[in-house]
């Protein structure tokens, strides 16, 4: 969960979520096992999940469960279960989104690092909140005009067959 170098006994959030081998499980699962030692960005391969669902920023909740990922991958268990021993799965994972709820300039220092790492992206280019909800509302209208056609043409084909 440590960069260890970054380490301040009287600031122990300093390195905190910022892991190497947090950000290698983050990058083997969502932007491909290749990519988990090498620069930020996406390499040629099998399309990433990253890809596959758009996702250009990382997000507290991806960042638990790359958490959640490298806990078990550590852990002896041979086979997944919410629970080892006294640790809790579903518990730790709210703690470590809950660690960005507490210290909003933390959170934005290390989402920031994170999109850097992952992405390669500079903050202060990224898209506006704007962009991003019409990137969401184009595609949510996109979707219900193909769905209509759909039931359109679906409608015409059950009265042609009458």
């Amino acid at each position: 969960m440590y960069d260890q170098n970054m380490y301040d006994r009287d600031r122990l959030d300093s390195g905190l979520c910022r892991g190497p081998l947090l950000l290698s499980v983050f990058r083997a699962i969502f932007t491909g096992p290749r990519t988990a030692t090498a620069d930020p960005g996406m390499l040629p391969g099998k399309v990433p999940i990253a890809k596959k669902n758009q996702m250009t920023t990382v997000t507290p909740r991806h960042i638990a469960y790359a958490a959640v990922m490298t806990r078990y991958g550590l852990g002896s268990q041979s086979s997944w279960t919410d629970r080892d021993g006294r640790f809790k799965v579903p518990r730790f994972f709210l703690k470590v989104i809950g660690l960005f709820k507490s210290d909003v300039e933390w959170a934005k220092e290390t989402l920031d690092w994170w999109n850097a790492k992952v992405f390669a992206t500079d903050p202060s280019e990224g898209p506006s909140d704007d962009e991003d909800d019409e990137t969401a509302s184009s595609l949510i209208e996109a979707q219900r005009e193909q769905r209509r056609r759909r039931a359109e043409e679906q409608a015409r084909a059950s009265a042609a067959e009458q």
